[in-house]
Formats: structure tokens, sequence, C-alpha cells
């Protein structure tokens, strides 16, 4: 019995040796919990890597397909900005002269001998046609006068592409001593 009890006391051999079984025991599980871990890191770096590398190359691929239709590129470039000289430089000019010829035609219809146009100013304003018309009403009275320039101005909003039409009278209002009437009409038509 006094054997047996040596032996399993720490400072004996036996003792010695399971500790050191355990402790054994322990650093393999660690080792293999440790390359099991590493393991997983290498096999989700390396689909990261390779995700990343699909990418590039798509983006590679897009690059050289870009520099080998750069000649295409540039002639359609050319065509797009001839068009737009054309349309703009060329064309616009006498688009809005025909659509002023046309305005100044339209007023000489509609107005009434009344009504004196003093002014008009016909100007280009981006892709549209503003225009200011001044003007009075030679009849004697209020009631008449009114009449007459909200029946030019009920015409003149009948004209075709009118965006905008506004007026306002340039001196006090009517009274009933017989004298012509100022007026300032300003619109917007769209160009055809």
């Amino acid at each position: 019995m006094v054997k047996r009890e040596k032996i399993n006391q720490p400072g004996s051999l036996e003792g010695d040796v399971k500790q050191r079984t355990r402790r054994f025991t322990v650093l393999k599980i660690l080792t293999v919990f440790l390359l099991l871990l590493l393991l997983a890191a290498t096999i989700y770096l390396e689909k990261l890597k390779s995700t990343h590398f699909q990418v590039a190359q798509k983006v590679k691929t897009g690059y050289l397909n870009l520099s080998r239709n750069l000649s295409r590129i540039k002639i359609t470039r050319e065509k797009r900005s001839d068009f737009f000289k054309g349309r703009f430089l060329l064309d616009f000019p006498s688009r809005f002269a025909f659509q002023a010829a046309g305005l100044v035609w339209h007023l000489d219809q509609i107005t009434p001998p009344q009504i004196r146009l003093l002014q008009v100013d016909i100007q280009p304003a981006g892709s549209n046609l503003r225009f200011i018309l001044a003007g009075s009403i030679n009849t004697g009275h209020e009631p008449e006068a009114r009449a007459q320039f909200l029946a030019f101005y009920n015409r003149l909003e009948t004209l075709d592409n009118l965006v905008h039409l506004d007026y306002t009278f340039n001196q006090g209002p009517f009274t009933l001593i017989p004298r012509s009437f100022p007026f300032t009409i300003t619109g917007e038509m769209e160009l055809k």
C-alpha cells in the first residue's frame, strides 16, 4: 500500500506521465483547432481573391472594348456636334426669322384700326421667341377702350405655339376724358 501512495503523489513518475499525456492531448486539440481556423481563413481569402479577380477582369475587358471602340466614338461625337451645329447655328436663325415674320403677319391681321402698335420688339429667348408689343388705343372712353383691348388680347391668345402672354397699362386708371390709352403686352412663343 505504501508504494501506491507514492505513485499517486504529484512528484511520482506515474503522475507526471498522466499530466504530460493530458497536456499533450490538449495541445493536439488546440493545434487541430488552430489548423481548422487557418484553413477556413485561407478558403475565405481565396474566394475573396477570385471574386476580386473576376471583377478586375470584367473591368479590364470593358476598358479594352472601350479603347477598341474609340474611333467609332470619335466619329459619333463628330456627327452629333455637326448635327447640333447645323440645328442651332444654321437652322435657328432661319426658324427665328420665319416665326417673327409669321407673328408680324398675324399682328397685322388681328389688329383693329383703333389700336396703334407703336413698338414691336421680337427677341430670341433660348428655343423660344419673346415679344413686346407697345401701343395705344385711340378711342374716346374707358368702356370702349377696355372692350377693344380685350378683343385684341383674346385674338392674340389664339396664336399657335403661345407659351406666355401678359399685359399692363402704362398710365393711371382710365378716365372719361377722350384720349389714347397706352398698353404693353409681353409674350413668349415656342419656335416651330
